[in-house]
């Protein structure tokens, strides 16, 4: 699997309010492996802290993206989206996610409300939720 050039993956993230994006890596077990049919090493990144606010970024096969705000009770859900190889094509799609995926909304006890009203569906997720509901796909490791 070829992996997108973390530049990019850094401007995407910056586009909605995220810096410092760092790549990370879990090793697989053979028998993990075996039973999942998973490579040898799953690649994220990760910006903010998961017990605050965390933007994880998976890129197993098309890059998807969600928010985590376990503080607030608050998780996006995962949003697909692609690079592009141009910045245009990157503003592009980090227009459209916004709604979703910016920091902005995660900030401030008056965002947060008007994050709740937009998506009801991305309210109620504590912790344990999240790990329990939201954290389906396999290369969401680090835990």
């Amino acid at each position: 699997m070829r992996l997108p050039p973390l530049s990019h993956l850094r401007h995407f993230a910056g586009l909605l309010g995220w810096e410092s994006l760092a790549k990370l890596t879990h090793r697989v077990s053979e028998r993990e492996r075996r039973e999942a049919n998973l490579p040898r090493t799953i690649v994220w990144y990760e910006s903010g802290e998961f017990d605050d606010l965390l933007l994880r970024i998976n890129v197993m096969a098309t890059p998807h993206a969600a928010v985590y705000a376990p503080r607030y009770r608050l998780c996006s859900l995962w949003h697909r989206f692609e690079l592009g190889t141009t910045a245009a094509q990157r503003r592009a799609e980090a227009e459209r996610l916004d709604a979703w995926l910016h920091r902005r909304w995660f900030e401030r006890p008056a965002e947060r409300r008007a994050y709740r009203r937009l998506h009801p569906e991305c309210c109620g997720f504590s912790t344990r939720g999240i790990r329990e509901r939201v954290v389906q796909v396999r290369g969401d490791v680090g835990w």
